[in-house]
């Protein structure tokens, strides 16, 4: 009698067994060479990669929200320090009421007084105010603003004591 045993990779004909013992013990060590995974070892790592993936994806979504919100306001600040040191060396500002102001508007082909100070950013358009009597620094129309203030519309200034509590 000859056995023809099947492997996923080829056929082997096996010599005619002399017992029964023999017959099981050369299907079995034959059987012992095949390699690879079943249907449901290949099922449960793809549920499981799919477990992984449905925890993953939205802390990653919002690790990536954080630090986009975290960088409006770092150049919020930075803003506000470019229009402390353009203060300091006495650039020019428009001064009514208490206040001076710098104005920086997006599109606009003249140049103003904190453009020297700042470059490469974001968002192009506001306005920073330094109350004389208060001693305090605002912007106005920036985009790191929503971040702080839940509601927001370009009237309201944001206080650089804001932006630096929501940076905490």
């Amino acid at each position: 009698m000859t056995i023809i045993v099947y492997s996923r990779r080829n056929s082997t004909r096996l010599k005619e067994p002399e017992g029964d013992v023999e017959m099981v013990e050369s299907l079995r060590l034959k059987l012992k060479e095949q390699k690879g995974f079943t249907l449901i070892e290949l099922l449960a790592v793809i549920v499981i990669l799919g477990i992984i993936a449905a925890i993953a994806v939205p802390t990653i979504s919002r690790v990536i929200d954080n630090s986009k919100n975290k960088a409006k306001i770092t150049e919020a600040i930075q803003i506000i320090d470019e229009a402390k040191l353009a203060q300091a060396e006495g650039a020019p500002s428009d001064s009514t009421n208490n206040t001076i102001t710098w104005t920086h508007t997006e599109g606009t082909s003249a140049t103003t007084p904190l453009d020297s100070y700042i470059s490469k950013l974001k968002d192009k358009s506001f306005s920073v105010t330094y109350n004389i009597s208060t001693k305090k620094y605002t912007i106005n129309g920036h985009e790191s603003a929503p971040v702080v203030k839940d509601t927001y519309d370009d009237s309201i200034s944001v206080t650089e004591d804001e932006f630096a509590t929501a940076v905490r």
